[in-house]
């Protein structure tokens, strides 16, 4: 999938643009908040997003991006290039929840459903691979390492793109690869100014380059050599014009000279009169024989113009290498950036391994999971504290011989106590107690709540504090504030791979 232009509606702060993408590499650049994440963010969703959504998952996913000048509908299409066929998608969420494909013969499909499935069969990847790992930001990197360790599949298409990607140099070593090119560029280009279009230092071939030569520079000193033979050429070719012209024009003087001796001969006083005209006719012989060798040297002028014309079929043949031979170095360029972009995937996929390999990332206690133990450890401390809370001493003195009775309320388990002047006696209880003496019964309980009840708050609490520690693999609650510390550490790790 080739992506070809973008036409944003109503998409968060942009309405009404156009966005035209070249063949190749594209940048999008701009200062914070001109809207370069906000282009981002509408080719994910007009490619990965359906249109008809609840309300829910709608505030969720696509709420954030509203128009925010106002409005209740976001609107985006997508032109894209596949199979070497041209395809429109055109989507809107929100109050106009709308969707429409438009295929290269013609035909338009605008059931949401089906056009998810078409363009999910376009993708390079699975929808999820898509957005987690092609349409990641420096931002979410860290989200990305966490879905990549979560989902198998996802971390399974990277590596077979991966793979693809390293099996298309056909087994050829990544660093021969490398230097085979940069050899094959500094062949072409070799003292040549790529962005002068021009030798290095103005050396044309009045001063040329003798050493390390490139193809590019080679060819065009060729070139140049042909042009001036070529304008030799024609100057030549322009005096031999001038020198027939002159001929010709002598010529016509001779024969006028020649009819005037042939008609004044029998005329008196002709003979000085022959001697001035014969001095004309060997002035004019002199020029006629110079000219005449000029133009005894025409075969020969032919003849180096038959070479010009040679070298310039050569020179134009040239020129055709050299448009071959620049497409080649262009496309070897244009290689060397895509081994440059497998070499930063490679380390982004050395950079996860590491990351899962990190003993905080094998069961990470994030901030939810610690306070949730947090939570349970303190509900069972405030149960304990209850608990102890009821737990009573009591100590009895007598003024004179004494027997009572001590237990509990429901008057199992009494202890008869036998009490003697000035003896005191202590006696421990939990909860609640009763005292009996001499037809008294007095009965004591520590707070309002039922120790009963207390107790067994205690131990569900208890259980449930000892769940928590064991679903997250954590021994306490010291234990799991110090493996918090090293996730939150590992995280860091992440945010510095991110910049």
């Amino acid at each position: 999938m080739i992506l070809k232009s973008l036409h944003i509606d109503t998409f968060a702060g942009l309405a009404d643009r156009r966005v035209e993408f070249a063949g190749g590499l594209n940048i999008v650049e701009g200062p914070n908040e001109a809207g370069k994440s906000t282009l981002f963010h509408a080719i994910e969703a007009v490619l990965l997003t359906p249109a008809q959504l609840t309300k829910s998952v709608f505030a969720r996913r696509m709420g954030r991006f509203l128009p925010v000048g106002g409005g209740d509908t976001i609107a985006v299409s997508l032109t894209f290039e596949h199979a070497k066929e041209i395809h429109t998608v055109a989507k809107s969420w929100g109050r106009s929840a709308v969707a429409r494909l438009e295929l290269p013969g013609g035909g338009v499909v605008s059931d949401d459903r089906e056009i998810t499935m078409r363009i999910e069969s376009m993708l390079p990847a699975p929808p999820a691979t898509i957005r987690t790992i092609f349409l990641s930001r420096q931002s979410a990197l860290g989200f990305t390492v966490d879905e990549l360790r979560r989902e198998p599949a996802i971390f399974e298409d990277l590596s077979e793109t991966l793979r693809r990607s390293v099996l298309e140099t056909a087994g050829v070593a990544v660093e021969a690869f490398k230097r085979r090119l940069m050899e094959d560029y500094e062949a072409h280009f070799d003292h040549w100014d790529r962005r002068r279009h021009a030798p290095e230092q103005n050396r044309t071939i009045d001063n040329p380059w003798t050493r390390r030569v490139g193809h590019v520079l080679r060819a065009w000193y060729s070139m140049e050599k042909v042009r001036r033979d070529l304008d030799e050429a024609k100057r030549i070719e322009a005096r031999i014009r001038e020198l027939t012209d002159a001929i010709d024009a002598i010529d016509g003087e001779i024969r006028a000279a020649a009819s005037f001796i042939e008609e004044h001969e029998t005329t008196v006083g002709a003979a000085s009169r022959a001697e001035i005209i014969d001095g004309r006719l060997d002035a004019l012989s002199e020029r006629v024989a110079a000219l005449r060798s000029d133009y005894d040297r025409l075969p020969e002028l032919e003849r180096e113009m038959r070479t010009i014309d040679e070298r310039i079929e050569a020179g134009a043949a040239s020129i055709v290498q050299l448009k071959h031979e620049e497409a080649e170095a262009r496309a070897a360029a244009s290689k060397r950036e895509l081994r440059g972009t497998i070499e930063r995937v490679g380390a982004l996929r050395r950079a996860i391994e590491e990351l899962r390999a990190d003993p905080a990332f094998e069961r990470p206690i994030s901030r939810e999971d610690l306070e949730t133990i947090r939570r349970a450890v303190s509900e069972l401390a405030y149960a304990a504290q209850a608990l102890d809370a009821g737990r009573m001493t009591f100590t009895f003195v007598a003024d004179r011989p004494t027997s009572v009775d001590i237990g509990a309320v429901s008057g199992a388990e009494r202890i008869h106590v036998e009490l003697e002047p000035g003896v005191a006696r202590t006696h421990r209880a939990e909860g609640s107690v009763g005292v009996r003496h001499d037809g008294l019964t007095m009965t004591v309980r520590a707070g309002e709540e039922d120790p009963a009840e207390l107790a067994k708050r205690h131990a569900e609490l208890t259980d449930r504090c000892r769940a928590v520690f064991d679903e997250h693999g954590v021994s306490d609650l010291s234990d799991a504030e110090a493996r918090n510390a090293a996730y939150q550490t590992a995280r860091l790790r992440i945010d510095a791979i991110e910049t």
